[in-house]
């Protein structure tokens, strides 16, 4: 047993040990990285609109909106006192949601302080669609408050020399554009999202020179509409939120998400345990039906005839037709982003796609290869290889059903070939991959695949497993999926930024704070895999130039909720900010922080970056500064609905 005053020590030798921020380039860009819903919080703040994760997370919300009606003093007494163990199942592992989440929406000035007292070159972090644009559409208004906040983020970072990277789309789709057409589902969702990311490009654009239109779109498909443990959540559903309950959310009825949390997660900031149930807080001041013309709907029964949705499908093709609206939507951003604001404000827009690496079960079996070679096509292919050549790998065109796999036409192939400008990369684990002729699936993705997965080879699992059941520790599959696929079959991708890299444990309230912050295996998991980045840029000469460690602080990790530290249910994480604030507190720096300051990313020589109150404007022109060094006027159809 350690010390209360000392931090417990591990030995960590590898290979890499000795890795210091000095063998990689001087360009080389440090960062780390967060999202709007898991960090932000601030759900009943600022004019925030309400998203599909904010319905989702809704455990059983016809139960509560009938007993909110009668009094919330007796829904808490009840839950609380008498239904605890009746209702313990639901979408979110610990019942809670992402209302306040870490509350970044409040506190990012405090950290983006010690972003720059680590030395980090850049942050990542989304934007919230419902938070600028709370009824989904520009024509439906635009929230002042929800611009400002990015702008002062934005300001607020520059200011600090870090450099802003901006993730348009991180999942949290308004839910009115879910209810009206069914999401991503329908193409209609191609011209909202462009009318939203012109909205970003011409507010931030004069400072936001990094741009990715989307996050893991394999992600969000496949758990929306295969595993469905992300929004909608239903198979073969075009929306998820067809009920009475979900429909008055929207007729400005609050509601709450009562689910008993207890102390079962590492409070935010060393927050007191009580205070964990400021995460559960009404939705009222968010759904006012007085804030949004959506409320006009009367009657959700009409639900059919009032909305225009697409037609129900089936799993098997919902998730194919989801994955081409994203990428029609990437492509019709950048389109106008090249068109009409890169000119101007020279920066850059890219996406971020996300893969495991795939070892062939039996190495010497070419059945194997083969499968693996699939099902690297299957996660990183179907979305790499349109936004480069605008075209889906051969393997999916083979393997998929024509009439689930749409084609693109001429046109839309010809926006999506070359439509980066950079490629994010997040990779956190490996499997292992068979041949399998006859999957267990029914029908659908992993069918399609003809493909079986697993974690262990004769026994052995494929590495140390971490606090999720997924996630094993694979440093060699990065360095794999560089060298071995990406290089091989993309020999003219453009730069590559690894946009997310971490690892989650599970949380143990048995640890003392000093000991969670010993980050026993963390030091090893991000030196591992900066080593065989690095290896990747020396053997093979990939065009590597940026690493962002996943994530800043703890968040919500969607359906882990809270109930992982630094999580993991569709991904991990990192730094805490929690552990962070006590390094600063004590003398001693904790495992992690002291690795990643002093060895690692604390800067040799800061990079020049221009401040909002350094950038040139004409004289005598009283322009706020977040209106400074604008490009062009827009299209005059977008000003008039400015």
């Amino acid at each position: 047993m350690s010390s209360s005053k000392e931090v417990p020590t591990q030995d960590v030798e590898t290979e890499f040990s000795k890795i210091t921020r000095n063998d990689f380039p001087n360009d080389f860009v440090f960062g780390t990285g967060t999202s709007a819903y898991q960090h932000e919080g601030g759900a009943t703040k600022g004019g925030r609109g309400i998203s599909v994760w904010d319905v989702f997370t809704l455990r059983t919300p016809g139960l509560y909106l009938c007993l909110y009606n009668i009094i919330y003093i007796y829904i808490y007494i009840l839950v609380e006192c008498l239904w605890s163990d009746l209702l313990v199942t639901g979408r979110i592992n610990d019942g809670s949601n992402g209302n306040v989440a870490v509350d970044m929406y409040t506190k990012y000035k405090e950290d983006i302080k010690m972003m720059k007292s680590m030395g980090f070159d850049a942050y990542r972090f989304s934007i919230s669609w419902p938070r600028i644009l709370p009824g989904g559409k520009l024509c439906l208004g635009v929230n002042q408050e929800g611009i400002d906040f990015y702008n002062d983020i934005i300001n607020t970072l520059l200011d600090n020399d870090i450099e802003p990277y901006v993730t348009l789309f991180h999942w949290d789709l308004p839910y009115t554009l879910e209810q009206e057409y069914g999401g991503f589902l329908s193409k209609n969702i191609v011209k909202d999202f462009r009318e939203y990311a012109e909205l970003c490009f011409w507010e931030f654009g004069d400072r936001v020179k990094y741009w990715v239109t989307l996050n893991e779109p394999w992600t969000y498909s496949v758990h929306g509409y295969v595993g469905c443990i992300f929004p909608p959540g239903n198979k073969g559903s075009a929306s998820n939120a067809t009920s009475d309950s979900a429909g008055s959310i929207l007729d400005g009825i609050g509601l709450i998400n009562l689910k008993k949390t207890g102390n079962n997660f590492l409070t935010y900031r060393g927050a007191k345990p009580e205070n964990i149930f400021n995460n559960l807080v009404t939705l009222n001041d968010v759904y006012d039906a007085s804030s949004t013309t959506i409320s006009s709907k009367k009657n959700i029964n009409d639900e059919d005839e009032y909305y225009h949705k697409p037609p129900l499908s089936s799993s098997a093709k919902d998730v194919y037709t989801v994955a081409r609206n994203l990428l029609l939507a990437h492509s019709a951003a950048v389109e106008s982003y090249r068109t009409k604001f890169q000119e101007h404000q020279k920066g850059k827009i890219g996406i971020t796609l996300v893969s495991h690496w795939f070892e062939p079960l039996n190495e010497k079996d070419d059945k194997d290869e083969k499968a693996a070679e699939r099902a690297r096509d299957f996660m990183l292919g179907w979305f790499l290889e349109p936004v480069l050549t605008g075209h889906y790998p051969q393997n999916m065109i083979d393997c998929v059903p024509r009439k689930n796999l749409a084609s693109f036409t001429q046109k839309e192939s010809e926006l999506l070939k070359g439509s980066i400008d950079f490629l994010g990369l997040n990779y956190y684990t490996a499997n292992y991959v068979a041949n399998d002729p006859d999957p267990i699936s029914k029908q659908g993705y992993y069918r399609d695949q003809k493909a079986a997965f697993s974690t262990e080879r004769n026994g052995k699992p494929i590495g140390q497993v971490a606090g999720s059941s997924w996630l094993y520790i694979v440093p060699e599959g990065i360095y794999k999926l560089l060298t071995k696929y990406i290089n091989v079959k993309y020999k003219d991708i453009p730069a590559i930024y690894i946009t997310e890299n971490g690892v989650d444990e599970k949380s143990d309230h048995t640890l003392t704070a000093y000991e969670v912050c010993a980050d026993k295996i963390r030091v090893n998991y991000h030196r591992d895999h900066l080593g065989n980045i690095l290896k990747a840029m020396k053997d093979k000469g990939m065009n590597i130039k940026g690493y962002f460690a996943w994530s800043w602080c703890d968040n919500f990790e969607w359906v882990e909720g809270y109930s992982s530290w630094y999580t993991a249910a569709i991904h991990q994480q990192q730094y805490a900010t929690y552990e962070l604030s006590l390094s600063h507190k004590h003398s001693k720096p904790q495992n992690m922080y002291d690795w990643a300051k002093h060895r690692f990313v604390h800067r040799r020589h800061r990079r020049k970056i221009t401040s909002p109150a350094q950038m040139a404007f004409p004289a005598g022109n009283n322009i706020p500064s977040h209106r400074r060094a604008k490009p062009p006027p827009p299209p005059q159809t977008l000003i008039q609905q400015f």
